[in-house]
C-alpha cells in the first residue's frame, strides 16, 4: 500500500531519503565536518548530539570526496564546488539507499 502523509514515519524517511540544496544559504559559520555530521541526525536519539563514532563518520565520507583537510574550515568560506562535494559527503555518510542534489 502507497505512504500518504499520515503514515509516514519521519526518522525512517530521513534515513533512507536525502536531498540537498545546494544553493541553500549559509548563515552560520559552522565547520565543514559539523555539516557532514548533521546527516546523521535521524539515526540520533532526541536532543542527541553526534557521537565519537557519527563524527568518524563524518571524516571517513569527506575523505573519500577528496575533502578531508577542509574538516575544519568554516562552510561559509569554501567555494561552491567545495560545497558541493561536502553535501554529498553528508549525504553518503548515513548510509542512505539515495540522495538528490
Amino acid at each position: 500500500m502507497g505512504k500518504t502523509s499520515l503514515n509516514f514515519d519521519c526518522d525512517r524517511t530521513g534515513q533512507e531519503h536525502r536531498i540537498s540544496l545546494s544553493g541553500a544559504h549559509r548563515i552560520f559559520p559552522i565547520s565543514v565536518l559539523e555539516v557532514v555530521s548533521m546527516g546523521r541526525t535521524p539515526y540520533l536519539g532526541r536532543f542527541a548530539s553526534p557521537s565519537a563514532n557519527d563524527k568518524e563518520l563524518a571524516e571517513v565520507a569527506l575523505s573519500k570526496v577528496g575533502m578531508l583537510h577542509l574538516k575544519d574550515k568554516p562552510y561559509t568560506e569554501i567555494s561552491g564546488g567545495e560545497r558541493q562535494l561536502i553535501l554529498i559527503a553528508r549525504n553518503t555518510g548515513t548510509g542512505t539507499a539515495g540522495y538528490f542534489v
